[in-house]
């Protein structure tokens, strides 16, 4: 019936969340394990990408108050500033609050005039259950910084959803070192290509189908503007950070213990499964002590103070259904009467 997600092998789709590209319902996403108990990130968790590009925005707007140059005609390459990381960790509308002081918000006209602007785009978190916000797992990144204007080197940021970075895809790393290691789905080329879903065909403002080049979160160290991509070969490219068509493709972590279904969907994808069902059968007749005399009684059962729903009735037994039972000690209340059925009564499974 379930089975812990760590079971599945690197490169197995998962159903988690869902999301819409512009005003059509949200939709699925479907991602890929990209790793296990990967080096550097939150203990027994699972790495998940996104099995292909899901959207198609820019990464930073242009700064027209900004001091340097490039990020006024360019927007700005460092990943801790970038529009894309604050929408990819933000549900509802208003999410863009800015970052410093020539910070600007992505809109169609700062994003290369590309019809992807998102900054009146509720967050990308929006259309998660409160279930699968809880269950992604915060993870500290290691960002490449640029020579020109950020003092080369590296930092660190925290999130729950984020970029990969050209070290985790298995390209050349910038001049500040590495950043992360080597997620093992990305082996060669073609293991970089990135398709965009049915989805982005049919409802991104920006006409594409098949591969297209996907931002990294790495900069092109030896520029202010400009972000490393993976290309359309799965070879390295960079592209300015205000460029409206590039391609989405976003990671993260959950806990290695959430369970999927045991089999996967007409999609090849397993789905996450937060309740379970359980089933309460009473196998025994059910008495309360009334005075001198024990009383048949006709009762509404509850688990843990939840109404449980009736699944069937035979001559012998009683059997009802509840759902998120975490545990196997329940109270099974009798309504109107002091007194809780004893275990040997009922079993569960």
């Amino acid at each position: 019936m379930a089975q812990p997600i760590s079971n599945l092998p690197i490169g197995s789709k998962v159903k988690f969340g869902r999301y819409n590209v512009e005003s059509e319902a949200a939709q699925d996403i479907i991602w890929q394990i990209a790793d296990k108990n990967h080096t550097g990130y939150p203990d027994n968790s699972i790495t998940l990408i996104t099995e292909k590009i899901i959207d198609i925005r820019g990464f930073d707007a242009k700064e027209p108050s900004n001091s340097d140059s490039n990020r006024q005609k360019y927007g700005n390459n460092r990943y801790r500033d970038s529009n894309i990381r604050q929408f990819l960790n933000k549900a509802g509308y208003p999410w863009y609050v800015a970052t410093h002081g020539a910070d600007e918000p992505p809109t169609e006209e700062g994003t290369n005039n590309y019809g992807t602007g998102y900054d009146d785009k509720p967050g990308f978190l929006s259309d998660f259950t409160e279930e699968e916000l809880t269950s992604i797992l915060d993870t500290t990144l290691t960002v490449a910084l640029n020579t020109v204007t950020d003092g080369s080197g590296t930092e660190t940021v925290v999130n729950k959803i984020f970029l990969a970075s050209v070290t985790e895809v298995g390209l050349e790393n910038e001049p500040g070192g590495a950043e992360g290691s080597l997620l093992p789905i990305f082996s060669d080329d073609a293991s970089r290509i990135g398709i965009v879903t049915k989805q982005v065909e049919d409802y991104s403002n920006y006409d594409i189908t098949g591969a297209r080049y996907w931002w990294l979160r790495s900069p092109s160290s030896s520029g202010s503007g400009g972000v490393r991509l993976v290309s359309t070969s799965g070879a390295l490219g960079s592209g300015f950070a205000y460029g409206g068509g590039f391609g989405v493709r976003p990671l993260c972590n959950l806990k290695s213990d959430i369970l999927v279904s045991d089999d996967p969907d007409v999609d090849e994808a397993y789905t996450i499964i937060f309740a379970i069902p359980h089933i309460i059968t009473l196998d025994k007749p059910i008495t309360v002590n009334a005075g001198e005399k024990l009383e048949r009684v006709k009762f509404n059962p509850k688990t843990n103070g939840n109404p449980m729903n009736l699944k069937y009735t035979d001559t012998e037994k009683l059997v009802y259904e509840t759902e998120n039972l975490n545990t196997d000690v329940v109270d099974l209340e009798i309504t109107g009467k002091d007194g809780k059925i004893d275990k040997i009564a009922y079993t569960i499974s």
